[in-house]
């Protein structure tokens, strides 16, 4: 078996749901990892740690709620990674081993609004993201036509590299996985002498410090989980990659 990916970056993706042959399941360990931490350096990702805080906990609290709910998220849908390289083929196609073709409408119908609602986050803080850096380091508008302009292109991006398929979003990702972590370094560094991990931005939301500690867990447990539905249109892709028709795994 190959473990190299052979494909032109700018090769549309060719396969759907139909059973990927073993000679032609061309990825590796190296580019699993790639594409999944590079989406785990997104903002999508950060939003997960701000919640903690913005519902009143300390950055203690957040970050322990967050470390605690993503390893029982992960053990929940841990068993899931075996289907995808067993069936050959997507989770949407293999559940209907289970639930049938009528019963798995609901596990689709479900992946498109997690999709959407993900695909949202991603245009909406990408977008502000941009407009933002851009006013403060060339003096660019930061107004409503700005953002709509960023908006659209962050749209742009993201629906090309998931059309392309699965070795754009590889090589995509090799290069966000190195950039985003000295960034966010840079970010430790830049806000370090203003940082104070028992801060908090009000009274914990639920009315108790515990209480609000298992609500931010819940909801740190839901992005592993959440990887289940994003797995129903590719065995093995990314959030990135819930658009692409076949992504080839080992």
């Amino acid at each position: 078996m190959s473990t190299t990916t052979t494909e032109a970056p700018t090769r549309v993706e060719q396969v759907g749901v139909e059973f990927i042959p073993d000679a032609e399941r061309d990825s590796n360990p190296r580019n699993l990892f790639s594409v999944f931490a590079g989406v785990n350096l997104g903002w999508v990702c950060a939003i997960y740690g701000w919640l903690g805080v913005v519902l009143g906990l300390d950055f203690v609290g957040s970050l322990s709620a967050n470390l605690v709910g993503t390893l029982i998220g992960t053990l929940v849908v841990m068993p899931l990674a075996l289907v995808g390289p067993r069936t050959g083929t997507n989770m949407t196609v293999s559940s209907g081993a289970h639930f049938g073709i009528l019963g798995r409408f609901i596990g689709s119908g479900l992946a498109l609004v997690f999709a959407l609602v993900f695909a949202a986050i991603t245009v909406w803080t990408s977008g502000d993201a941009i407009v933002a850096a851009g006013h403060r380091l060339l003096g660019t508008p930061e107004n409503g036509i700005a953002l709509g302009v960023a908006y659209a292109v962050v749209s742009a991006v993201m629906v090309v590299i998931a059309l392309v398929g699965h070795d754009l979003i590889v090589r995509v990702q090799r290069l966000v996985v190195p950039v985003a972590t000295v960034v966010l370094l840079a970010g430790f560094a830049a806000y370090a002498g203003t940082f104070d991990g028992h801060r908090t931005l009000g009274e914990p939301a639920t009315g108790g410090h515990w209480s609000t500690w298992v609500l931010v867990t819940v909801l740190a447990a839901a992005g592993p989980i959440s990887y289940a539905r994003r797995s129903a249109t590719t065995p093995g892709a990314s959030p990135a990659a819930t658009a692409t028709p076949g992504s080839r795994v080992p």
